[in-house]
């Protein structure tokens, strides 16, 4: 049986799982980047897609809040999402 050791639990082969059931207060956000394989069936091509969301963590409207949306809208033109 795996033992309970740090913020996370280890399962029967040593694989750490964290558990997010509270984040620490200097987390302002996540953001959530996925790359996948695709297939543009109007073409017939196979290419990559992208997905970014973005899930603020401070309180509305605070300077942590703002800056983070700022950084989510920076990536978005870099990414092409914007």
């Amino acid at each position: 049986m795996a033992r309970r050791s740090g913020p996370g639990r280890c399962d029967r082969r040593g694989v750490r799982a964290l558990r997010l059931e509270r984040l620490p207060g200097s987390i302002v956000g996540l953001l959530w980047h996925a790359i996948t394989p695709a297939l543009d069936e109007s073409i017939v091509l196979y290419t990559i897609a992208q997905y970014m969301n973005v899930q603020p963590l401070a309180p509305p409207l605070s300077f942590e809040e703002q800056w983070f949306r700022l950084l989510y809208e920076a990536l978005g033109r870099i990414w092409g999402h914007a």
